[in-house]
């Protein structure tokens, strides 16, 4: 038989999937053009959140302040806020990635702070403080006490101004949803109670700030796209979807440290083998089949999950027989 030679032309390689690379082109444009950091490092360090906040000393804290230096270099906020919102200019992605900065912090803060206590009147009092400091007529507030108040008052007062009136409510709206989210964690936490999969998944969303960070390109598209059309069930089920693809990602990649040394509750591993009685590496699996199963066709795909307490119905696993009863000390919530 004889060879053939064949040609295989590449038309324009790269080595990152298009979404990536529009996210690293946004962010090089972004620094081209600003005149001032688009990093936070320098908002953060004029915020407090690298200044020592009085908290028991627990394992889990190793330093004086929730965040160092050291710690925010790690982070690719910017990077993030461009994926979001490829089509802002450079002072949106500025704000936005202060923001995803300042809801990390404030994610941090509260179980640092308010967890190793169970101080969850605190935790309430502290965001009904934060709630105080965003005002829907932009009018004065009391003076910040910590960084966590001094952050958010001087995000709102930039991003709220130049806002309409219904996108300024709706907005803080969806602030509220996420920090009345950290106050159900903590108590979750407090009682060492495992979310069931539905419960967890519609909390996720918010804690984990789904609507805020989705808000700002869907203002900027407001003419284009009328509010109704973000209404429809079709659209709001593919927000869902990309919402809690992000929140899978996360989970998948940081449960161990989470789970076995952090003692976190909430990590959707965890909550799939509580809820089916199934081994954690069978839970990380089906949980990669949630993630990828809204991508495909029927047919040429595996069957989705069925949930069934005590028995996954995912190719490939077995039951491990019925569901084991809650413990007092470490109980599963019901609706």
């Amino acid at each position: 038989m004889t060879a053939v030679e064949r040609t295989v032309l590449l038309a324009a390689p790269r080595s990152f999937c298009a979404g990536v690379e529009r996210a690293i082109e946004v962010v090089e444009r972004m620094l081209a053009d600003a005149d001032r950091p688009v990093y936070v490092r320098k908002q953060a360090g004029a915020m407090g959140f690298f200044e020592p906040v009085p908290r028991p000393a627990t394992p889990a804290v190793k330093a004086p302040s929730v965040w160092t230096e050291q710690m925010l270099a790690g982070y690719d906020f910017a990077v993030c806020a461009g994926a979001l919102h490829p089509d802002g200019t450079a002072e949106e992605l500025d704000l936005g990635t202060q923001w995803l900065s300042w809801g990390t912090y404030a994610d941090d803060w509260f179980p640092q702070v308010y967890g190793p206590t169970r101080d969850l009147t605190g935790a309430r009092v502290m965001v009904a403080r934060l709630k105080s400091f965003m005002p829907l007529d932009l009018s004065t507030v009391d003076h910040p006490a910590n960084p966590l108040e001094a952050g958010l008052t001087d995000l709102w007062q930039r991003t709220a101004a130049p806002m309409e009136a219904q996108h300024r409510t709706e907005f803080r709206a969806a602030v509220d949803v996420m920090l009345d989210s950290w106050v159900w964690e903590l108590q979750n936490q407090h009682e060492r109670r495992i979310a069931d999969p539905v419960d967890y998944i519609e909390m996720r969303r918010r804690t984990f700030g789904s609507d805020l960070t989705m808000s700002p390109s869907r203002f900027k598209q407001a003419r284009q796209v009328p509010p109704e059309v973000y209404a429809t069930r079709s659209l709001q089920n593919l927000e869902a979807a990309a919402s809690d693809y992000a929140c899978f990602v996360n989970d998948l990649y940081s449960y161990q440290k989470e789970i076995e040394f952090e003692g976190e509750l909430h990590n959707i591993v965890l909550v799939v083998e509580n809820f089916l009685d199934v081994s954690r590496t069978q839970a990380a699996e089906i949980v990669r089949d949630l993630m990828t199963s809204p991508r495909r066709r029927s047919g040429a795909a595996r069957p989705r999950t069925r949930w069934r307490r005590g028995r996954a119905r995912s190719p490939g696993l077995r039951p491990r027989g019925r569901a084991a009863r809650p413990s007092a000390r470490l109980r599963r919530s019901r609706r």
